[in-house]
């Protein structure tokens, strides 16, 4: 099934991340943050993020670009939205293999993703609420936070405000 092609080269990824300083808390913090912001983003697989830092590490070509955490993650976040906006997230073993086309088809549910990424891209630049872009029940699509008091995700209201709110059905 080619929904479900993943190409997995351990090997090559390990001498890859292999002395790039956060690198991999960088992949870990696109994951959190994908985790945290539902919606949309959660199609983003832990492969796709991956696949956009090692070649962000194959463009770089400098070990010490690693080492400042918050360009770092800054920038592969923004590559990562730069992909999803052109649609290809390209393996590094196999350059003509979409990853991203491959395991997401529906047109309307990229077109939301879209718009998640452009939201987080606004947060990404914007010190007064960088806080919203890590926060537990955010929404993807605007600054609204829906949290229960015991500091979880409020997942029954933040679908309905997905619904009303922004037209999104998950």
């Amino acid at each position: 099934d080619s929904y479900r092609f993943e190409i997995d080269c351990h090997e090559i990824e390990r001498k890859l991340l292999f002395q790039k300083g956060q690198a991999k808390m960088v992949v870990r913090m696109m994951k959190y943050l994908r985790n945290v912001r539902k919606g949309p983003l959660e199609k983003l697989s832990s492969h796709m993020i991956k696949t956009v830092v090692m070649h962000k590490i194959l463009a770089v070509r400098d070990d010490d670009y690693w080492n400042n955490f918050e360009k770092a993650f800054e920038e592969c976040t923004e590559l990562l939205i730069r992909s999803v906006k052109r649609r290809n997230i390209s393996d590094v073993i196999f350059p003509s293999f979409n990853i991203l086309i491959n395991k997401i088809k529906d047109k309307n549910y990229l077109e939301n993703m879209d718009r998640a990424m452009k939201n987080i891209q606004l947060l990404l630049h914007d010190d007064h609420h960088i806080d919203t872009l890590f926060a537990v029940g955010a929404c993807s699509f605007c600054y609204q936070v829906f949290t229960k008091s015991d500091g979880t995700s409020d997942e029954k209201f933040l679908k309905k405000h997905l619904a009303m709110d922004h037209d999104i059905r998950t």
